[in-house]
Parts: structure tokens; sequence; C-alpha cells
């Protein structure tokens, strides 16, 4: 599956759906079909919240299922550079008055994923 949408959170409803159908052409379901919502919803909500914010913009996404045990995920934008890689996850031991906001969405697609490039 390929798509492009345009980066705004009423677009977020497709692109849900669009993973649903992927999902059910590829027989996945329970906690795997939610890993996968999930990571995407977290990654593509950034990117329509901090890519584009003087300018419209699209998000790119890409399924591809791989010998039929592995969901490779491309996620595209052309908005402000930001590297999930390099950014620093939250320390969540952290009292909560002591935490900086932002970061858990990040860290929750590191650990849903088995890997993030």
């Amino acid at each position: 599956m390929k798509s492009t949408y345009k980066a705004v959170l009423p677009q977020l409803k497709a692109i849900m759906a669009d993973i649903d159908k992927f999902s059910a052409a590829h027989k996945i379901a329970g906690k795997w079909q939610h890993r996968l919502r999930l990571v995407a919803e977290e990654l593509i909500v950034n990117i329509i919240h901090y890519a584009y914010p003087d300018t419209e913009g699209n998000v790119y996404l890409e399924l591809d299922m791989q010998d039929n045990t592995r969901i490779k995920m491309v996620i595209i934008n052309t908005g402000i550079r930001f590297n999930p890689l390099e950014a620093a996850l939250p320390d969540t031991n952290a009292p909560l008055d002591e935490r900086q906001p932002g970061g858990l969405g990040i860290m929750m697609a590191h650990t849903l994923a088995s890997r993030i490039d």
C-alpha cells in the first residue's frame, strides 16, 4: 500500500481506514494490528502537528508485508526536518512535575516496533 495524504488531523480517519484495509488483506489482527495503528498514528500526528506550522503539506505512507512475517512501514514528509532517532527519549522514572512535555509518542513507537530506521 502506498498513499499520500494531506497532513491535517481530519485525514487521520482515512489513514487509519487504509491501515485497516492493509491489515485485513494480510490477515493482521489483534495486538499486531493495534501496534501497527498505534505506531503510525503517533508518528503521523507528530508530522501533522509539527512539520508544517506555516504551510500545508503531505504525509506519505507505505506499508509492505515482507516474508509474511514482518511489516515495513515508511512515513515521509517534506516539512521541518525531524529525525525521531535523534530525539531524546523522556525519563519516565522522573517525577511528573520534573518531566519535560513531549516524547512519549516517539518512545511508544520505539517500544512497539521491532526496529526503527
